[in-house]
């Protein structure tokens, strides 16, 4: 079970989980259905980069969110990577994104064409 990002309206799986940290929005709820050799953290988050910031929108198994408000993740810096396929272009595109406190910092995207045998 992979942690989703919402960027630019679609929706894509994350190469990279961000760590939760202790945030009094965020609670322990001992639902341990989640984890498992296919989730090993117990818990399964979508995060959204919106205005060139990172907010975690939802999460479900050993944590939940105490309000139904998006959560500005300040906690969170590092490297997000997601992989992007274009079928009818025969491309793939991978994104970088740096993001710094819960902040956008930097966004690179590099390509490469699809080939087939």
């Amino acid at each position: 079970m992979s942690e989703k990002i919402i960027w630019n309206g679609e929706k894509f799986d994350l190469i990279r989980i961000p760590k939760l940290a202790k945030n009094p929005k965020i609670k322990f709820t001992g639902d341990f259905s989640y984890l498992s050799t296919g989730c090993y953290r117990g818990y399964v988050g979508t995060w959204e980069i919106k205005d060139n910031s990172l907010f975690l929108n939802e999460i479900s198994g050993i944590y939940e969110k105490t309000t139904e408000e998006q959560i500005f993740a300040n906690w969170v810096s590092g490297e997000f990577i997601i992989n992007q396929l274009d079928i009818k272009q025969k491309t793939t595109l991978r994104h970088r994104i740096s993001i710094e406190s819960g902040e956008v910092k930097n966004i690179t995207t590099t390509s490469g064409k699809i080939e087939y045998q």
